[in-house]
């Protein structure tokens, strides 16, 4: 698949659908709550990958490597197989699985949870919390 391979550009792009993107695309959709950060890492490689199938010259955007070869971004995959399973799971007949359908409320830690988180190391009766203003008693 380098620079000096005989194959064409299509039997390049099989090869690439065969076998590079299930290694990769293997329990894709538990990547829901991923960072951007690490879809980045995963999207570079296809990205290096896809320039060596088409041997394009350090010019040619990624965007028109992906456009033209008709291979999508990691995350576009990301949320394409998020939503199959979504509507898998809401159509399962098991009920056990509804509460993977439920949203999980996560909450931040801002500057009320940091009152609260030391208002539960300090007795209760050193500490006074008024709105975003502790008070020492």
């Amino acid at each position: 698949m380098g620079k000096k391979s005989r194959l064409s550009i299509e039997n390049k792009l099989l090869i690439h659908k065969a076998i590079i993107k299930p290694i990769w695309s293997y329990g894709i959709e538990m990547w829901g709550c991923v960072s951007k950060s690490n879809i980045v890492v995963m999207q570079r490689p296809q990205s290096k990958i896809l320039r060596a199938i088409a041997n394009s010259p350090w010019y040619v955007t990624n965007h028109i490597l992906h456009t033209d070869s008709n291979i999508p971004y990691v995350s576009d995959v990301i949320h394409e197989r998020i939503n199959k399973h979504h509507i898998i799971l809401e159509a399962h007949p098991n009920p056990v699985l509804e509460p993977l359908l439920q949203s999980v409320n996560t909450r931040r830690l801002d500057l009320q949870g940091t009152w609260d988180a030391i208002a539960g190391w300090i007795p209760y009766h050193v500490i006074v919390i008024r709105g975003n203003v502790a008070y020492f008693v």
